[in-house]
């Protein structure tokens, strides 16, 4: 395991590409994050030590990332537009006839584009969708440290993104589930369940 930054672009990808699982700070926690393919899939319900039927969130550059995954309606167009970048997880309808490991069954899949411009880039440059919970065993709380993060899980991590600076409000983030015209709250982060009604005017 060692310690980068998000200017070491290109072994993060290489590392990525070979199924290693990563850790990196967002704007809330710090998280791990595995590239979207089965063999990254795998690797990281190892690290998190979690059931392998529990679906990850899939972190994206932008929008266009989202739409590769999921039809948008106005709605979730809507909320995706005004909250994102930012502390929000949106769980949307997938495609058919992608991959099982993505959604596992649900026909749903959750995603998020972070509020931390380098994490951004970094996924822009990747190319692909991270699978990405937040760094923390099964039952425990999430790190937000870097140093935090090495206690856990030690070597069995590629690399630390290290940059505890990027972390800031140490809550993670709001999960709203949207089928169709209906919204869910599945947990209430930094953005609130009003805010979100109130934009949408609901």
């Amino acid at each position: 395991m060692k310690y980068l930054t998000f200017n070491d672009k290109e072994e993060i990808k290489e590392a990525l590409n070979n199924g290693e699982v990563i850790s990196f700070p967002t704007e809330t926690v710090y998280g791990l994050g595995a590239l979207s393919t089965f063999k990254g899939f795998k690797n990281l319900v190892k690290v998190k030590q979690r059931r392998d039927d529990k679906p990850f969130t899939l972190m994206v550059s932008d929008i266009n990332m989202i739409e590769k995954y999921c039809k948008l309606n106005s709605l979730s167009r809507k909320i995706i537009e005004k909250f994102m970048p930012g502390s929000l997880t949106v769980i949307l309808k997938a495609k058919e006839n992608l991959p099982k490991f993505l959604s596992l069954g649900t026909n749903f899949i959750g995603f998020r584009i972070p509020d931390n411009k380098d994490l951004i880039e970094l996924i822009s440059y990747i190319g692909k969708p991270l699978l990405v919970p937040s760094a923390n065993k099964k039952d425990q709380k999430p790190e937000t440290t870097a140093d935090g993060v090495y206690n856990v899980f030690k070597d069995e991590l590629y690399c630390i993104i290290n940059k505890d600076s990027d972390v800031k409000s140490k809550v993670p983030s709001t999960i709203v589930k949207i089928n169709n015209d209906e919204l869910t709250f599945i947990r209430i982060g930094t953005i609130s369940k009003e805010e979100i009604l109130k934009e949408i005017k609901l």
